[in-house]
């Protein structure tokens, strides 16, 4: 028996050996003609315009193996063709078969953010934090944090910092510390970055103005004396750092001497530079250095040949640190001296407007509009001015000057059409200038509602929704929320629309008329 036993057992063994051999031979043509067709779709993919044959390709793949890394490729063709709900499914499926999956997350991202689904494109992108993120990764989703949550976006960029130094990274998180008013953040990365590159002439402008701000005119003076050429770089450090003594009158007023030295350096080494002499003429003007001052704009407008450009430079440095009286007086002499300068009265009504004298802002861009009736900022300006003044009429001419010398302009394309928005006179109109602004800056929260109020106010309120939703997730202003609320109430969800005109009267308290839309609809 056990003879037979035996002879029974290597029967059964025998007979079942090409079965095996035959599936493992079966495998093995499965992934050979898988891969193959993973390669031929990606090769598709890489050329850009072939996603269709991309995803049949990827098709034939998933009849051999349906892995999560195929899914997430031909979602990826299928978004490129924007199949936008297949693409998803396909990203979808390929996070059920692999949760772990680093690029099929950050393609749902990317996705979901395109969408306008920030904060579902954000949750995403934190998944991937948790899966040995790749530092282009790590940067993608700092960037997105960065116009909405300064200390978020600090973590991650820090984070990245300690994987290894970059200087784009570290200027941005310089900003993003000046952003919270942490000095010692600021100045620490800046440090960092100009560790790396002590010749970028950026960073140490930055530098220097950080520097200044805190007080440090010490540090301020050593990194000037490392930069002791004449070059344009070098240019630019003194620049800056006159630049930030001119912005803080505290340190005019403790260290005049130490300025007077500055502005003699300037005045010796930089003798052929009129743009810095002028500079230096305000920064020894700022000390009540007249003499020293004088010399210097009486050499810049000797280097400049009769130009009317150091007046400019003057001008509009004395503008930049909110000198208006002195800036009023050199624009008027410009004026004076270059009558055929539209720049000149231009200015001039920068200043009025900044003052508050609007009526006489608007008299001086209109004489700039005399002088060149192509200058666009003038006619901007009018038609913003206008606006301001409660006259529609002339507010919307003046943006249709603008439109008429450049018809892409987004400022004008705009303001033009959120101004006949509210007047109700033209919305198909205003819905295509709208979408021109929004084209050219898809990520301007102002476009993004002029763009969504337009669609609300033209009936589209689902497609509204989508657009005030982005302008929300990089901007969200009071105007943002209480628009909408507005819209939220017009697609019958009330509660929602209460909480966005709370958070609109929250960031605006003077927008008291919103308590009575919160009441009604309580």
């Amino acid at each position: 028996m056990h003879v037979i036993r035996s002879l029974v057992t290597l029967t059964l063994v025998l007979t079942a050996l090409p079965i095996v051999v035959c599936a493992q031979e079966d495998s093995v043509l499965r992934k050979k003609k898988a891969r193959e067709a993973f390669i031929n779709g990606t090769s598709l993919q890489l050329q850009g315009e072939r996603h269709a044959e991309a995803v049949l390709e990827f098709q034939e793949a998933l009849r051999y193996d349906s892995s999560a890394t195929i899914l997430t490729a031909m979602a990826r063709s299928y978004y490129a063709l924007r199949r936008t709900e297949a693409a998803m499914d396909a990203v979808d499926e390929a996070l059920r078969r692999d949760a772990r999956l680093a690029d099929a997350w950050e393609l749902k991202a990317d996705m979901l953010v395109d969408m306008g689904r920030y904060d579902d494109g954000l949750a995403a992108y934190e998944r991937i934090r948790g899966l040995n993120p790749s530092k282009r990764q790590l940067y993608t989703l700092g960037r997105l944090y960065e116009p909405r949550d300064a200390r978020k976006a600090i973590d991650v960029f820090e984070e990245l910092m300690a994987i290894e130094a970059d200087e784009g990274v570290l200027l941005r998180l310089a900003d993003l510390y000046r952003r919270l008013r942490d000095m010692e953040g600021r100045l620490r990365s800046l440090e960092r970055a100009a560790v790396l590159d002590r010749r970028d002439a950026d960073i140490a402008q930055d530098l220097v103005v950080a520097y200044a701000e805190a007080g440090k005119l010490d540090n301020v003076m050593n990194l000037l004396h490392t930069w002791n050429g004449v070059d344009d770089g070098t240019q630019r450090v003194w620049a800056a750092a006159v630049s930030g003594f001119l912005g803080d009158s505290l340190l005019l007023q403790l260290y005049p001497d130490t300025i007077r030295a500055v502005a003699v350096t300037i005045r010796n080494r930089f003798s052929d530079s009129w743009q810095l002499l002028s500079m230096g003429g305000i920064l020894a003007q700022a000390i009540q250095d007249s003499v020293l001052s004088d010399s210097m704009f009486v050499r810049a407008m000797h280097v400049s040949r009769g130009s009317a450009e150091p007046l400019m430079q003057i001008a509009s440095t004395q503008i930049s640190v909110r000198r208006f009286t002195s800036a009023r007086i050199v624009a008027q002499r410009g004026r004076t001296l270059f009558p055929n300068d539209s720049r000149f009265p231009f200015m001039l009504g920068a200043i009025a407007q900044e003052q508050g004298r609007i009526r006489e802002s608007i008299g001086f861009f209109q004489a700039a509009t005399i002088i060149d009736p192509e200058m666009i900022e003038a006619w901007l300006q009018l038609g913003l001015q206008y606006d301001h003044e409660g006259e529609p009429d002339s507010s919307e001419a003046a943006y249709e000057r603008v439109l008429k010398i450049d018809p892409q302009n987004h400022l004008a394309n705009n303001n033009l059409a959120y101004a006949l928005t509210v007047r109700g006179t033209d919305i198909p109109r205003a819905r295509e200038l709208a979408w021109k602004a929004v084209q050219q800056y898809p990520t301007n929260p102002a476009y993004l509602d002029t763009y969504a109020w337009v669609l609300f106010r033209a009936g589209d309120a689902d497609r509204a929704r989508t657009y005030i939703e982005r302008a929300i997730s990089v901007g969200g202003n009071a105007t943002h929320f209480e628009h909408y609320g507005d819209i939220l109430e017009s697609l019958g969800e009330r509660d929602r629309a209460i909480r966005a005109w709370e958070e609109a009267l929250r960031k605006d308290p003077e927008r008291t008329y919103l308590e009575e839309k919160i009441q009604k609809n309580r």
